[in-house]
């Protein structure tokens, strides 16, 4: 399986997009309420258009891993990410 790095960090674009738009809503006031679905709708629309650039841009014929990106931050949360999915499933446990 090859895995070839992204020359753009496509995955964290999307990732602080939805991150950005959550900020800026936090600091618009409750009686703005066509202001909050519009920046709501321009953040969505900034990760739906990436996210659907990158499904087309894959390469079947390469397969394995492509749009990787080596960044730092991400091997430092790589644990307190996986810890949720855990804790969630614990409940469900006979």
């Amino acid at each position: 399986m090859s895995m070839e790095f992204a020359t753009f960090p496509f995955l964290t674009a999307i990732l602080t997009s939805c991150i950005a738009g959550l900020l800026i809503i936090l600091f618009i006031p409750d009686e703005r309420q066509v202001l909050i679905k519009q920046v709501s709708l321009v953040f969505s629309g900034i990760a739906m258009v990436l996210s659907v650039y990158l499904f087309f841009a894959y390469d079947k014929g390469k397969g394995g891993l492509q749009f990787v990106e080596k960044v730092l931050w991400s091997t430092r949360w790589a644990f307190t990410t996986s810890m949720p999915s855990t804790a969630s499933a614990c409940p469900c446990w006979p």
